[in-house]
């Protein structure tokens, strides 16, 4: 047989025999097409599974023919390649999936992501509950969401945290009534996310004027028990979103949580906290996506706001729960709501809450100071923050090997940075640059001077830093063959 037809009888034939044949073939790409083909014998797709080229075996993880059995197999190849297809095949059982999840390629975890497969809210939760004691409030979140066990949902819709109660009532075992929707406004959420929620709640949401984010007429209009009344009126209302309040790629509801107010000349920007608290709640469940942590959506919440309104915000992002390394692919605008938390707030009980989180906003990528944010760095930032928590702060980290070994030391530069910080924490800074204990050649230029097209700021620019202390700073700078005239004390 020629080459070509082998290649189009091997992907389109139905034929057991031809298949059986040209699985033997000492072409690879043969072999490949015969693996991927929905036709193949489940016997060969056996034989395929343990072929030495790993295209092969690729080919058998994709194959939608695949029986469960050999992609359980398939799941702990060693090439990243082959468990990618098994994290992408529909037929791959859940618990393959649920392993998967946490696997070491993030190729392979995005995938089980993509899968429709995928039951997000349980996979979710095993990585929580790996991720230890600290992560407890949002594994109880995602098992109160995803639990089968009736009296264990019965416990978690009365739990003491709203994010509890929350994913509690998200669980399609429970059956939202008009009364539930008294017992806590951001329920009402939670109904229209809820696959089980009745008619008559669902009209009761929709069609109240009070109900300001679009999120309930658009997603209730999706929803499987929408009445043809509530039907009726969303299509003569045009109700749309407004897509161009921001450029992020995932706005449209939590654009709606803020709204302008003029009053005359003067401008008032509010937040609807109870939405925006509702929609992070939707987005840590899986049920929407939200704005980048990094994306102008953020940065427009705080800019410009008056102080009340900006301690309100914190208080909100501070109580969300925490997020383990494992979620950040899922959940990295927590992360981010939490640094902007650890900034912002003057409450010092919330600093002390968030400053065990060393979690890097972005671990993944080339750090600069806005991806190497922490909640517990950007305490170390906050010009509110206690002199007495700095220190502490300070000490913890030169206790840590690998924090003084780190390029990019992120506590010990936002220390250098901030204002507030002790004249002696800034002097053993100093100390520990001059004396090579921050041994990253990098680390040691940021510390002292910033990065200079992304934040140009150490402790060269610091106005704490004088004296003494100050010609030690330049010293370093200048050894470094950089000119500290060029910096802004600010």
């Amino acid at each position: 047989m020629a080459r070509d037809g082998d290649d189009v009888r091997a992907r389109e034939s139905s034929d057991p025999e031809v298949l059986t044949i040209l699985s033997s073939s000492e072409d690879t790409w043969i072999r490949v097409s015969v693996a991927e083909n929905p036709s193949t014998p489940v016997e060969i797709l056996g034989k395929l599974s343990t072929d030495v080229d790993q295209y092969v075996r690729g080919g058998v993880a994709e194959n939608p023919s695949t029986p469960v059995e050999i992609l359980g197999k398939l799941s702990t190849d060693e090439v990243y390649f082959v468990r990618r297809e098994v994290a992408g095949n529909p037929n791959t059982p859940i618990e393959v999936l649920i392993k998967l999840s946490a696997d070491k390629d993030r190729d392979v975890r995005c995938r089980v992501a993509e899968n429709p497969s995928t039951p997000v809210r349980r996979v979710r939760s095993e990585k929580a509950r790996r991720a230890g004691e600290n992560y407890l409030e949002l594994f109880q979140m995602y098992d109160a969401a995803a639990t089968e066990d009736s009296q264990k949902l019965a416990e978690y819709r009365s739990h003491h945290s709203r994010a509890v109660r929350f994913g509690a009532f998200c669980n399609p075992l429970t059956v939202i009534s008009t009364s539930d929707l008294g017992l806590d406004s951001i329920f009402k959420f939670a109904a229209i996310a809820n696959p089980s929620t009745p008619t008559e709640v669902l009209d009761a949401i929709g069609l109240n004027q009070a109900n300001l984010n679009p999120i309930f007429p658009i997603s209730i209009n999706k929803h499987k028990n929408v009445s043809k009344e509530f039907q009726v009126y969303f299509n003569l209302s045009g109700l749309e979103i407004d897509q161009d309040l921001f450029d992020d790629d995932y706005n449209p509801y939590f654009g709606e949580s803020i709204y302008k107010d003029y009053e005359g000349e003067n401008y008032k920007k509010e937040v609807d906290l109870e939405s925006l608290q509702s929609l992070l709640y939707l987005y840590i469940l899986g049920f929407i996506q939200a704005p980048s942590p990094t994306g102008e959506f953020w940065t427009y919440i705080f800019d410009d706001g008056p102080e009340d309104f900006v301690q309100s915000t914190s208080e909100l992002f501070g109580s969300l729960p925490a997020i383990p390394e494992a979620l950040y692919d899922e959940c990295d605008t927590i992360q981010g709501a939490r640094c902007l938390a650890g900034a912002s707030t003057k409450n010092h009980e919330l600093m002390e809450k968030l400053s065990w989180d060393t979690g890097l906003l972005d671990s993944g990528s080339t750090l600069n100071w806005q991806n190497s944010r922490s909640p517990r760095s950007s305490v170390a930032s906050n010009d509110n923050a206690p002199p007495s928590l700095l220190k502490r702060l300070f000490y913890e980290e030169i206790q840590d090997a690998k924090a003084l070994s780190d390029y990019l030391c992120p506590v010990f530069w936002r220390l250098c940075c901030n204002p507030v910080t002790p004249e002696d924490v800034l002097a053993e800074i100093v100390s520990l640059i001059e004396s090579n204990k921050i041994s990253d050649e990098f680390a040691q230029i940021r510390l002292l001077v910033g990065e200079p097209d992304d934040f140009p700021f150490g402790l060269i620019t610091n106005r704490s830093v004088q004296g003494d202390l100050r010609n030690r700073v330049e010293a370093l700078i200048r050894e470094r063959d950089l000119d500290p005239a060029e910096y802004e004390v600010i």
